[in-house]
């Protein structure tokens, strides 16, 4: 299973690769980081906020050449 790191909201996407490469630079163990539901447009499910994530895909890419996986919080949300 590994060492997974959650908290409440890591963003923007600067944020979590920093952190990211915080945990390579001192060694730490560490598999897993998680996002909140900051990373969602308007809270929306299946949806990500280009603001604040431009780029998802290449998020995931880095964070996989780092050793890491990425798991994302769904917060069902009705208005």
């Amino acid at each position: 299973m590994g060492l997974q790191q959650c908290r409440y909201s890591y963003y923007p996407e600067s944020r979590v690769l920093t952190l990211a490469q915080q945990y390579r630079q001192h060694d730490l163990p560490a598999d897993v980081l998680y996002l909140d539901i900051h990373y969602m447009d308007e809270y929306k499910v299946f949806t990500w906020n280009k603001q604040r994530f431009p780029d998802p895909k290449g998020l995931v890419q880095r964070l996989r050449s780092m050793g890491f996986r990425l798991a994302l919080i769904y917060d069902l949300y009705k208005s």
